[in-house]
Order: structure tokens, then C-alpha cells, then sequence
């Protein structure tokens, strides 16, 4: 779980109902058979503004990211939009993506 500013969530931020952003990363290569798959980063941005996300700085997380899902813009659907890993991705209130990373980019990154 990390905050809008890419950061893990403390847990002040868990209590604080002033905090309506929040981010979700479900890392691809810690799935149970060991073989890697597709990162997952889900954003929620339930607050009456846009934000923007400061994009994860974890290990697996070096390459762009794929928006498949964007509640507040239809187009993203095809996965066709990019984001590089050290941007940050603006999101409307109320809404919430989903970004994927492909596996052979997250194990590229793995420590060796």
C-alpha cells in the first residue's frame, strides 16, 4: 500500500479520514509457482480533486507502466497508454486506474 506521493502508507495515514488517495501494488514475481507475471498497481482517488501519483520507486517497478483501466477516460481501455516509471500519473476525482508492468520488465530489475 503506498500513498499519493509513492511513499508506504504510515499508519497516521490509515487513520486519518482526511486521507482519500491511496495506491495498491501487487508485485509479479512473488506469485506461488515462482514464475513471474505481470505487475499490477491499482490507484483510488476517492477525494472531490484531481491528484497526482507519485509512481511507486520500488525495486521491480524501473520500466513504464501500461494504463488499462482509467474510470475517467474511457480511451485508456486498449492498454495503449504508456507511463515511464519516474512519472507521475494525474487521476480525477473520484476515479480509480489500473496500470500493469509485464513481467520480463519486472524481472529485469530483479536483484541478481
Amino acid at each position: 500500500w503506498f500513498s499519493v506521493w509513492g511513499l508506504p502508507m504510515q499508519p497516521e495515514e490509515w487513520t486519518d479520514p482526511k486521507v482519500r488517495v491511496i495506491a495498491a501494488l501487487i508485485d509479479g514475481r512473488f506469485v506461488p509457482e515462482g514464475k513471474p507475471c505481470d505487475s499490477v498497481l491499482l490507484l483510488f482517488n476517492s477525494s472531490d480533486e484531481d491528484v497526482q501519483f507519485t509512481l511507486p520507486q520500488v525495486p521491480m517497478a524501473k520500466r513504464e507502466w501500461r494504463v488499462r483501466v482509467d474510470t475517467s477516460d474511457d480511451a485508456s481501455l486498449a492498454g495503449t497508454r504508456r507511463i515511464p516509471h519516474e512519472e507521475k500519473y494525474e487521476l480525477a476525482a473520484h476515479a480509480m486506474a489500473v496500470l500493469t508492468q509485464r513481467a520480463e520488465d519486472a524481472s529485469d530489475a530483479m536483484p541478481s
